[in-house]
């Protein structure tokens, strides 16, 4: 009888830390995951690589930036990390920093009685501020001008979206607002041909 307990728990814990290793939704399926596999990564002449967060309105009461699945901080960061990787030269540095990357978040009533008392028509609205700066400087350049890039986009969704719903909305925002990002820093960098 100890032994057939003992199975029963042991099988039990097994199956409950296996389904800790992957994220589902209430729905049954996999949560979104924000990759960056369509950008592949670029070699720059420089010795370092540098992600860094210089918030200039650091502590915004209405900003709700971490209800997302994936802060746009945290977008910005992984995708320069993954996209940007020093060469190994004796000088030079890649440096994004990110200045601001708040979500403000606002409800949309809608006008209509008939939908207002059936709780529907109801959205919610999420507006990104996004102002990132870019300083390259290649090997062998003393000081080398940075680039401000601003993105102010806005989400908007039923109030009534499932968990799986938002998440994917999120997901899919944050890839268009990274690849707005990509197009401006590619420019910047066809413009400082020295850094590649």
């Amino acid at each position: 009888m100890k032994k057939i307990l003992m199975s029963v728990a042991a099988v039990a814990i097994l199956a409950g830390g296996v389904g800790a290793c992957t994220a589902y939704t209430s729905g049954g399926d996999p949560s979104p995951q924000l990759t960056f596999a369509n950008y592949q990564p670029i070699q720059l002449n420089v010795a370092r690589t540098a992600v860094e967060t210089a918030y200039e309105v650091p502590n915004d009461p209405q900003d709700v930036s971490s209800q997302f699945v994936v802060s746009p901080a945290e977008a910005v960061k992984r995708y320069a990390e993954n996209r940007f990787l020093a060469r190994g030269t004796p000088d030079g540095d890649f440096t994004v920093t990110i200045l601001d990357a708040r979500v403000h978040m606002k409800v949309l009533k809608e006008d209509s009685r008939v939908l207002k008392w059936a709780g529907a028509g109801q959205e919610d609205e999420y507006r990104v501020f996004l102002k990132v700066k870019v300083t390259p400087r290649p090997d062998g350049v003393v000081r080398a001008p940075s680039t401000i890039i601003r993105h102010e986009r806005t989400l908007v969704m039923p109030s009534s979206a499932t968990l799986a719903e938002r998440e994917m909305k999120q997901i899919d925002f944050l890839e268009k607002l990274i690849a707005d990002v990509d197009v401006k820093v590619m420019e910047l960098l066809d413009s400082t041909p020295s850094i590649r």
